[in-house]
């Protein structure tokens, strides 16, 4: 497995965080577009294209929340996959990875944190990706 891989294989877990933050985004203004149907006279909600937008609401929302739940099981099962790989690691190198693999947090964050400098973490995050024992690899 090489190195890019490898990193692919310990981000994989943010990459599903950050894609499930984007579908609950898409939900989020797929219901505000909804909820912005007006009724017309009457109290009917009129039949012109008010209909078609909160049939393409209903699917986005729909559509989100399948791909939100597949995601979810895949990002639990990274999520255990990546905690048992960096558990080996020394208690310093899989403390900053999991900060960083796990919680998502940059290098500069993690750096100030630890009164370390940046190139230090960056440094360290090469080490766990190089030492991480990952399946197959």
């Amino acid at each position: 497995m090489t190195y890019e891989e490898r990193k692919q294989w310990l981000e994989r877990y943010r990459v599903c965080i950050d894609r499930i933050e984007e579908l609950r985004e898409i939900q989020r203004d797929a219901r505000s577009n909804a909820e912005k149907v007006t009724p017309g006279s009457g109290g009917d909600i009129q039949q012109s294209g008010n209909d078609s937008k909160v049939e393409r609401a209903i699917i986005t929302i729909r559509s989100a929340e399948r791909e939100i739940e597949a995601l979810e099981d895949a990002a639990s099962r990274f999520k255990r996959e990546i905690v048992q790989s960096i558990s080996t690691l020394s208690p310093r190198l899989s403390g900053t990875a999991t900060a960083h693999f796990i919680h998502g947090v940059s290098s500069k964050e993690i750096a100030s944190i630890s009164s370390k400098t940046k190139r230090a973490i960056e440094k360290r995050i090469q080490k766990i990706i190089l030492y991480a024992k990952i399946p197959g690899a």
